[in-house]
């Protein structure tokens, strides 16, 4: 038995001298913390506060229908299985009568007293306090209450960031407390000798606070004893610092499994009972059915080449339109100001979101003759250098792309793309000899696949605005085993859209599509329309796991994105017009790809909206998507969805323009926040938003979670209705 002197702390403060000296025993408390690892503190429990410790006694002996038996995984991590053998949360510290109620606000008093220099002695920021519990220790009787999953999560959040844990003996009882390190110290490889128990004496009134990161303690008493605990909880940034609690590492581990297993049990008529906070969490650490992973992207969106510098713009708000550069062609000779300006073949669009280099090309590296690469649509040439890339960022080399069983899956204008509108004055010998190639739609995905030597499907798709990502989700699909048919090893999927002539700009002014302003005002007031923009995205998918002998193991030696989790296309049939937005459907294919995941609308982090900024199919829209990934389910998340769309900062690119939505809600993911919206001032008045659960983003928003699922919608302006899932983790991709 060590007999320990105690420091004598007043946390009242009445005056500046008393106050002094609370600070210097505060400082003495850390310092002494921080040399052995616990300490004795005096409160005036044993004389001045005899009586509240008295009072708290009756408390406690009144409280007795409360207490219950916990699991080992619980005393293990409190003060063993005869100082927890029962034990009494107090998760409702108003609910308590005044004995017990005062030793909790002691508590309080202790922890921001020392807290300031447990973090200069021991570097340990107290950023708040867990809840009292009251300990009974005595012989183990009764029946161990099983615990539940909610409580597991409770228990793991006091381990997990209890970095000191102050405790008083509230008696009658006296006992002794035994401290022993969590790990034996020793050199590495070498058996560390045996160390007994450090034990200090306990009696009612004694206050004793202890590293419990760094010790275990167990309490032995004769008799009945009371004891109140309460862990000082340290801030996240300090926890990931410093190593774990074992406790919370094994309690942990239990919660895992469980969660795995109550996924694995779920039906689509039968959900697991959880909580929201566990549910959120079950649904990101475990998954049914084969999920697929984006392995590598690459991406031309202006006005950068490349992913990572395609986020940096979009999270600072950058607004990539500008006027149309002579590079692309003369705009003075078509523009006008009148709205009917389209009569005369004219349009009032002048502003477009440009790629540039898109007249540069390396062919030497796909084998493609000078000749034929002058009179090839640039956006064949493209599609070679952008697919190419990401096939590489997935780990992928000329050799090894060679025969294998890829596919490539291409969002593309079959019928209207811009090449055969461009005026020049080419190689009429060239022209003639492979005019039939330059410029066809089935090419640009053939010719890939040719110049790689892919051997898998190789088609282009048209659903218009739908097309990019109808294209990832056909590539996905092909990646399932289906009876006998081979699937694919890996697909290519994405989207290109370059505006190479104003052809087609008079026609859609004429259709009421384009935006005067020059932006696109989705969400607002003055919403009129959109602007043309100018993408190519492309996306390696492959399976995220195998199935070896039964079990599911994901693969954890490629590279990794994102899990794309799933996916679904509906059209609209007989609606009000080809063109028209129709509600029920997208309500129908947002959920239906919901339910595909395996997932519930309130799991949903956030949306990239189709956002055509149009004063009527916005706000069906956001109706659509705040009744499936909110109203339609029970549970009370006050979480809002957040909204975004990518055409507020560059514009509509057609074709590629769902293909780029996809990859900000992975970038976003993989950053732990979603990219603002721009030029949003007032909000449409078919918006009610004060109704809905929802936040339209119009700066940086950080994730709820380090983990986020994204949805993101597009609509063809032939009704195609396209949604897909995709989840990414913070920590994981850094």
């Amino acid at each position: 038995m060590r007999d320990v002197p105690a420091v004598r702390l007043n946390t009242e403060s009445a005056d500046s001298a008393a106050a002094s000296e609370r600070d210097a025993a505060a400082e003495k408390v850390a310092a002494t913390l921080a040399t052995q690892g616990f300490c004795l503190v005096d409160c005036g429990f044993k004389d001045k506060k005899k009586a509240l410790l008295s009072q708290a006694r009756n408390d406690s002996q009144e409280m007795d229908h409360w207490f219950y038996r916990p699991e080992e995984l619980i005393f293990t991590g409190l003060f063993g299985d005869e100082g927890s053998a029962r034990i009494c949360p107090l998760n409702s510290p108003e609910d308590l009568k005044e004995g017990l109620k005062a030793l909790d606000q002691e508590i309080t008093d202790l922890a921001q007293a020392t807290a300031p220099f447990l973090s200069f002695k021991l570097g340990l920021h107290i950023a708040s306090r867990a809840r009292a519990v009251l300990h009974e220790t005595g012989p183990l009787e009764g029946v161990i209450e099983r615990m539940t999953e909610d409580e597991a999560y409770a228990w793991l959040l006091d381990f997990r960031f209890g970095r000191v844990m102050c405790i008083i003996c509230v008696g009658p009882g006296y006992g002794d407390f035994q401290l022993e390190a969590h790990e034996p110290s020793g050199e590495p490889g070498e058996p560390s000798p045996p160390m007994k128990p450090l034990k200090v004496a306990s009696s009612p009134g004694t206050v004793l606070l202890v590293r419990s990161d760094k010790l275990k303690i167990r309490h032995l008493c004769r008799k009945r004893c009371f004891l109140l605990s309460c862990n000082f909880q340290a801030s996240a940034a300090t926890n990931m610092r410093l190593p774990a609690n074992p406790c919370a590492e094994r309690l942990q581990e239990w919660l895992d499994a469980r969660l795995r297993h109550l996924k694995n049990a779920e039906t689509d008529g039968r959900r697991a009972d959880l909580p929201r906070h566990l549910r959120l969490t079950m649904n990101r650490q475990g998954f049914k059915g084969q999920y697929m992973a984006a392995r590598g992207m690459a991406s031309r969106v202006a006005p950068c080449w490349g992913p990572e510098t395609f986020w940096c713009g979009a999270a600072s708000g950058l607004d990539t339109m500008l006027e149309v550069p002579l590079m692309r062609w003369d705009h003075e000779k078509v523009y006008d100001s009148d709205e009917n300006g389209w009569r005369l073949y004219k349009t009032f669009s002048r502003h477009l979101s440009v790629v540039e280099g898109a007249d540069l090309f390396d062919n030497k590296m796909f084998g493609i003759t000078p000749a034929e690469s002058r009179i090839m649509d640039p956006q064949q040439r493209v599609v070679l250098e952008v697919g190419y890339e990401a096939l590489f960022s997935a780990g992928y080399k000329k050799g090894r792309i060679m025969n294998s069983l890829g596919g490539m899956y291409l969002g593309y204008g079959v019928g209207n793309s811009d090449f055969g509108h461009v005026e020049r004055a080419g190689d009429t010998a060239a022209e003639g000899s492979f005019g039939a190639t330059g410029g066809s739609a089935a090419i640009t995905a053939n010719r890939f696949s040719f110049c790689l030597g892919m051997k898998g499907p190789s088609l282009a798709v048209d659903a218009e605005d739908a097309s990019g990502l109808l294209a990832v989700h056909m590539g996905c699909e092909a990646l399932h085993s289906k009876g006998r048919a081979q699937a694919n090893e890996y697909s290519v999927c994405g989207g290109i859209k370059l505006n190479l002539a104003f052809f087609y700009w008079p026609q859609r002014q004429a259709a009421g599509w384009l935006s005067k302003t020059g932006r696109c005002l989705t969400f607002d007031n003055n919403a009129d329309g959109w602007v043309h923009g100018d993408a190519a995205v492309n996306v390696v998918v492959k399976t995220l796991s195998d199935n070896v002998d039964g079990q599911i193991v994901v693969k954890e030696s490629e590279p990794f994105l994102a899990s794309l989790c799933g996916s679904s296309v509906r059209h609209t049939g007989f609606g009000a017009s080809l063109s028209a937005s129709h509600g029920p459907t997208e309500q129908e294919v947002i959920s239906t790809a919901v339910q595909a995941a395996g997932l519930t609308g309130v799991d949903i982090d956030a949306c990239e909206t189709y956002g055509i900024a149009n004063m009527l199919a916005d706000p069906v829209e956001v109706n659509s998507v705040s009744r499936v990934l909110r109203l339609a389910d029970d549970d009370d998340d006050d979480a809002p969805l957040l909204l975004r769309a990518s055409k507020t900062a560059m514009g509509n690119a057609m074709h590629a323009g769902s293909a780029v939505s996809l990859m900000h809600a992975i970038l976003g993911a993989v950053a732990g926040s979603i990219g603002p919206n721009l030029h949003l001032q007032q909000t449409n008045p078919y918006l009610d938003m004060s109704d809905l659960p929802l936040d339209i983003v119009s700066e940086v928003v950080p994730n709820r979670m380090s983990s986020a699922f994204v949805n993101s919608f597009a609509r063809g302006y032939g009704g195609t209705n396209v949604s897909m899932v995709s989840y990414a983790a913070k920590e994981r991709s850094s």
